[in-house]
């Protein structure tokens, strides 16, 4: 990436939702932090098909059209 950071890692299933959205959140954050705009994007894209699965509409990081 342009500013360095690594792609926040896929997940495997995990048994407990707390950790899996503790797991999001903590990426999602890391993503936000990248100073520059077009990688923090699409980190941000990324991470959320990574993590949100079956979330979609659900949960507030994983609203449709994001």
């Amino acid at each position: 990436l342009a500013d360095g950071a690594p792609w926040p890692p896929p997940t495997a299933p995990v048994p407990s939702p707390g950790d899996n959205l503790a797991r999001l959140r903590g990426a999602l954050a890391q993503c936000a932090a990248m100073s520059n705009e077009l990688s923090r994007a699409s980190c941000l894209t990324r991470t959320r098909q990574n993590f949100c699965g079956d979330a979609w509409g659900r949960i507030p990081e994983c609203r449709p059209g994001q």
